[in-house]
């Protein structure tokens, strides 16, 4: 029998978390160090946040329309201050970054949660 994939590292954001259909355990060596035996399905998921320059509804139908495009995304619009949350296993910040782009507005990361 082959043995399961190992990763191992340092976990830099205590608020990233794995779901999916996936057999996985985590051994814990010390605070954020860890060891990761997973099979296959195995996801991390982020929430990234996003300034994007919204000034009406308009401007958050933009928002939905072109995150809806990408799939497997699920996102909140905070149209007054100005700020979207997209939680994703499948898409870097980058990808979201440009995707976002596309709505014709400024946009900047702001940060991971």
């Amino acid at each position: 029998m082959a043995e399961e994939p190992q990763i191992q590292g340092k976990i830099d954001n205590p608020n990233i978390r794995a779901e999916g259909g996936v057999s996985c355990f985590v051994q814990y060596r010390k605070l954020w160090d860890f060891t990761i035996h997973f099979t296959r399905g195995f996801v991390f998921i982020t929430k990234e946040e996003f300034f994007v320059d919204m000034t009406c509804e308009g401007c958050s139908n933009a928002v939905i329309r072109v995150l809806s495009r990408l799939g497997d995304v699920q996102y909140e619009i905070d149209l007054p201050n100005k700020k979207v949350v997209i939680e994703s296993g499948d898409h870097s910040a980058d990808q979201l970054l440009e995707t976002l782009k596309k709505t014709g507005k400024e946009v900047k990361h702001l940060s991971t949660k």
